[in-house]
């Protein structure tokens, strides 16, 4: 007896009614990661999601082996309903949520990785890193405004790219194309 009560031995005396049960998804109501349920096994043990210990509940505790997932059928994340959850590797719970249209899951650099594959896709020419933003017939135009007397920095404005790269169009370090 603690002074708040009796604690109850058994995890499912606890799990059970912190659970709002409803003809559809079953909502896990006590603490959460932002994402999914969060249940305490004792104060000295570390959480067990949710999901998972529903999971475990209704089929055993050893029912799950390592390395599996427990996954949604609904999609839920709060879902703790047994007939919905599912075990299943991380490669299953992402095929999953491609088939069903929900993969949204937000990297960080997702926008500057799908700009990397589509400038990788675009031919490369004068560059060596990245597809140039430069075509031959500005390298021409610089290479003339250059002998005409331009400075390098207004030119690099002009072209938008910074100095060293007007530099090595000039020694032909890069873009060493034939002269017309």
């Amino acid at each position: 007896m603690t002074r708040f009560g009796p604690t109850p031995v058994d995890p499912a005396e606890r799990f059970w009614p912190k659970v709002k049960k409803s003809d559809g998804c079953w909502t896990w109501t006590a603490g959460t990661n932002g994402r999914y349920g969060q249940f305490y096994l004792s104060r000295k043990h570390r959480h067990v999601f949710a999901h998972r210990m529903a999971f475990m509940l209704a089929n055993g505790a050893d029912a799950i082996a390592p390395g599996l997932a427990v996954c949604h059928h609904c999609d839920n994340p709060t879902c703790v309903r047994p007939d919905h959850l599912f075990l299943g590797t991380t490669a299953d719970n992402i095929h999953d949520a491609v088939r069903k249209g929900r993969n949204h899951v937000r990297r960080p650099g997702a926008k500057l990785l799908a700009e990397r594959a589509r400038l990788a896709a675009l031919p490369r020419v004068g560059g060596r890193a990245r597809p140039s933003p430069l075509t031959p017939d500005d390298v021409a135009a610089i290479r003339s405004a250059l002998a005409d007397g331009e400075t390098v920095a207004s030119v690099a404005s002009a072209y938008r790219v910074n100095t060293s790269c007007i530099y090595r169009i000039r020694s032909r370090q890069r873009w060493n194309l034939p002269e017309p």
